[in-house]
This record gives structure tokens, sequence and C-alpha cells, in this order.
């Protein structure tokens, strides 16, 4: 294998990583606790465990002031965790609609955490990081707003795809005593609702801060791997184009750079426009995708064999879907229209058929 075919076997492979898996936690334990939480310099989780756990409810008239004097009387750190009537254990990270723990009719759901703060008083601003959010909330610290994302009152997504990172006021923590997290979220997909990717955690602003950028430039300096991979081979193509291969593979790259880019907290943090950029990954994606069985046909060929031959044409009614899907995403202004056609065709169908062509035909 020559130098260009390991490249571009490298690449294909890398994208299957690039797939976004969801995994959810499973509730093993029935006796949760009040979990106590250092004030210190680390980073702390306060992910969903078998022992502590978050709670949900449907009830969205619930007066969060009164809410949060409730949860902090006559409580103490390690015991049961047992917040009353309407509240149900929620895994987070995860989705609580699809997960069966709440109706799938329901259009806003209210989330909260309650721990003990270590005694000692804090040296430092402190800040909690949220995770992906779906679609929009508003967030509350010991009754009070701390930060929120997205319009309440629209009927257009906002930001489901977003890391919330939100600072606490000095003011608002409460040492030694117990302190509560409320999060009010509103959902825009029929079928998700709540910290849906991503982590929860406690700790120090700067550190919390300092770890999400790092994490972004990470994933930008890949990208500029790809970027360069991608370039590669468009100039190869320039250089002999003959040879369209190195065309196609070099549209494939910039196209997995496209939709990472596009998909990474970037957009967020430069204030892009969230509506027409997820327009944009959407289009992207159905490209990458047909780009990857095109090049494979391309560079290494397809046996003169009849059994290649219908498998060539099923590959190519399979990329006519993708052609489908992207003029409907082009056409459309409706995000729910756009993930049900891309689920139901490019990911569910599509994407399949290619790989399984592409194993037999390598």
């Amino acid at each position: 294998m020559n130098f260009r075919a390991r490249v571009a076997f490298v690449v294909l492979i890398s994208f299957i990583f690039f797939i976004p898996f969801q995994t959810y936690w499973a509730e093993t334990g029935t006796n949760f606790t009040i979990e106590s939480l250092p004030l210190s310099n680390d980073i702390v989780s306060v992910n969903s465990t078998e022992n502590h756990t978050w709670w949900v409810s449907t009830n969205t008239d619930i007066n969060i002031q009164s809410l949060t004097q409730n949860l902090s009387t006559n409580t103490e750190a390690n015991q049961i965790d047992n917040p009353g009537a309407g509240w149900l254990a929620a895994p987070l990270p995860g989705n609580v609609i699809k997960l069966g723990i709440i109706p799938k009719d329901s259009q806003r759901a209210v989330f909260m955490r309650r721990f003990f703060l270590s005694p000692n008083e804090p040296n430092e601003n402190y800040a909690v990081r949220l995770g992906k959010i779906s679609d929009r909330d508003r967030v509350y610290f010991n009754g009070v707003l701390i930060g929120g994302s997205g319009d309440f009152s629209s009927t257009a997504p906002q930001a489901y795809d977003k890391i919330r990172l939100y600072e606490i006021p000095t003011q608002l923590l409460k040492p030694g005593k117990m302190n509560v997290i409320v999060i009010d979220i509103e959902k825009y997909f029929d079928f998700e609702v709540g910290v849906v990717a991503d982590r929860l955690e406690f700790g120090p602003e700067l550190k919390l801060y300092r770890e999400f950028f790092y994490d972004l430039l990470v994933q930008l300096l890949l990208l500029a791997s790809y970027v360069t991979v991608g370039v590669y081979f468009l100039f190869l193509f320039i250089r002999r184009p003959q040879e369209k291969a190195n065309l196609i593979f070099g549209i494939f790259a910039l196209s997995l750079v496209g939709y990472q880019a596009l998909s990474t907290q970037l957009k967020h943090e430069i204030g892009l426009s969230f509506f027409p950029m997820k327009k944009i990954e959407y289009l992207v994606l159905q490209m990458m995708i047909g780009s990857i069985y095109l090049f494979i046909r391309t560079y290494f060929g397809l046996p003169k064999k009849w059994f290649f031959k219908v498998l060539d044409y099923v590959s190519w009614a399979a990329i006519a879907g993708l052609g489908v899907v992207f003029v409907s995403v082009l056409f459309s202004s409706n995000i729910q229209f756009w993930n049900t056609v891309n689920q139901g065709i490019s990911i569910n169908i599509v994407l399949p058929v290619i790989m399984l062509s592409i194993i037999i035909v390598t």
C-alpha cells in the first residue's frame, strides 16, 4: 500500500470515530444519598452516578425560590436523597424522554441537584459546566438565576448543541450548608430534553474555562491536520487530473473538516447565527457520506462480475437518497424535518449500505 493509500485508509477509518454514539448511565442504585462537594482548586464531576443523582419533574409551575428553601432544610450530607413526590431520578447526561423517565409529550422539565459544600470559605470564583442542553434553559443556584441560553417564547431551535458554562457569584455559595442547582429546560425536538451530551462539572471558574478552550483548541488542531490532507490530495489532482480519486478524496477530507468544525463550540464562541450554520452542517454531511463511496469506487475500481455491478447500482441508489436529503434540507427551514430525513435516510439506510459496499469492495 503506497503513501496516498495509507493516508486515505487512516482518514476513512477515523471517520468512524466521528460518528456520534450516545451512551447512557444505567440506574443501579435506589437509595441515593446527598453528596458533599469540596470548595477546592479541583474540578469535580456532578454527573449522575449509582450513589448520587439529579432529579427531574414535569411540574413547571414550581416556584424556584420556595423549592430551593424546602430542599435546603432539615438535610445533612450523606443522608438519603429523597426530594419527595413528583421527582424522578434523572441520569444526566442523558435523554430522559428516550429513557422513558418522563412522557414524550412533556414540553418542559425541571432538573434539580442538591449537595453540601465543604465549610471552608471560597478563595476564587466558581462555575458549573452543564453539558449540551436540549434545547433552551434557565439555571438557578440557590434560588437565584445565574444564566440561561435561548428564548423560551421562540418556536425555532435555540442552542441544543451548545455546552453551557455558567459562573456562580461567590455570594451565592453556602459553605458548610446545602446548595441547590435547578435547571429549567424547554425542548425543541419531540424526542429529547435534558442535558443530552458532554458532562456536568463544578469547580473553579478559571479552570473550567481553561479546560473548555483547551478541548476546543485540540479539536481545531486535529481538524487543521485534515485540512492539510485534503489540500494535499487536491494539489495532486491539479498535477495529475486524470487521477479522479485524488479530487474525490480531497472533497471528502474537506467535507469532514467542515462538518466537524460546524459541530464544535466554535460557532457559539464567535457568535455565528445558529440556523444557517446548522443548515450548512446538514448539507456538508450528505456530501461527506457520498464522497466516501465515490472515492473507494474510483480508487480501487470494481471487479467485472455481476455481483459487484448489482452492488454498485444499489450504492448509487443510496447516494441518490443523499441527494433527496440534500435538496430537502436546502429548500426547507424546519430543523425537525431536516433531522427526520437525515436520520431516516442518510444514517439508517444510506450509511449502512455504503459502509457495507466499502467493506466488500476493499
